[in-house]
């Protein structure tokens, strides 16, 4: 960290390019105070997509999230982290083997048509079946003192 305002909460970083970036950290960001100039904001951020396909056995289609946080308790160096993960339901409602192409039928009930990029998964799927499509994000971040 280049420097920090603990009025404003506007914090200034510094990259190891040398290029700079300033941010406001939000009231939820607790003991900002423990936070000096020359400690280091570490970031990780993942992102994953798996997609299943499965026999339906009369399902519709359908979506939920869920999301998890959790942040440093008192006293401790700010830190923080958060997951969120959306699973979208579509029912496979025509495969078209010829044009190697597949329809879906979308939670909000719009039919959608996709290209298969693998053939070979067309011919082992059946209308009705369910394709479910889970895309998960987390973030981590954590101050760390300097040394």
């Amino acid at each position: 960290m280049k420097s920090i305002n603990y009025e404003t909460r506007e914090i200034t970083l510094i990259d190891d390019m040398g290029e700079t970036q300033t941010l406001i950290a939000s009231d939820d960001v607790r003991n900002l105070k423990q936070v000096s100039p020359g400690d280091t904001l570490v970031a990780e951020h993942v992102r994953t997509i798996s997609i299943e396909v499965m026999a339906g056995d009369g399902l519709g289609p359908d979506q939920a999230e869920m999301l998890a946080a959790a942040r440093a308790d008192e006293g401790e160096m700010p830190s923080g982290m958060a997951v969120d993960s959306v699973v979208i339901v579509s029912v496979v409602k025509a495969i078209n083997l010829e044009d190697n192409t597949f329809i879906l039928e979308g939670p909000d009930g719009e039919l959608q048509e996709y290209v298969a990029r693998n053939p070979d998964n067309l011919r082992r799927a059946e209308v009705g079946d369910i394709v479910a499509l889970t895309i998960t994000e987390s973030l981590a971040v954590a101050v760390e003192k300097a040394k």
